[in-house]
């Protein structure tokens, strides 16, 4: 009876190991792949080699950048309130909802050209001798800085 109880004790113990150990490993592996950004500010800072005069001007640059991309976030916010609003409506009105529809990827592509926009303002930023480095950085700026995707 004695070596049942401990064989069990062990076993329950392995088993609560092994799921702390697979949740942990699947927090950090979601944590490494979708940063926050200050860790998204690293990875540029850190793969560009700014200096301290380069990286007082990117982080300039950051905060224009978020405040452009919450005030376009706002305004997609709001639209889509609009457009949500009437669902419960038996007839809704689908030239309103194709008018919202179109204004929110207005919004979409605005948010497109900001994006695009800082990252040539990070470019300007670099000197001659970290221009490879910026190349390097721009054929993964997707993986870099996209959002979780759903599923992974």
């Amino acid at each position: 009876m004695k070596k049942i109880k401990i064989l069990t004790i062990f076993c329950v113990t392995l088993v609560a190991l092994n799921l702390f150990l697979i949740a942990t490993a699947l927090l950090e592996q979601r944590e490494h792949r979708h940063g926050r950004p200050e860790e998204k500010k690293d990875i540029v800072i850190h793969e560009l080699q700014l200096d301290q005069v380069q990286i007082a001007k990117y982080e300039k640059m950051i905060h224009w950048h978020r405040n452009q991309i919450r005030e376009a976030d706002g305004r997609i916010m709001d639209l889509k309130n609009k457009l949500y609003a009437p669902l419960d409506n038996p007839n809704p009105n689908q030239m309103a909802n194709d008018s919202l529809m179109a204004e929110i990827g207005k919004v979409q592509v605005e948010i497109e050209h900001i994006h695009y926009k800082h990252f040539q303002d990070i470019k300007s930023l670099c000197r001659k001798e970290q221009l490879p480095y910026y190349h390097d950085m721009t054929t993964r700026i997707a993986d870099i800085f996209s959002n979780p995707k759903p599923g992974r």
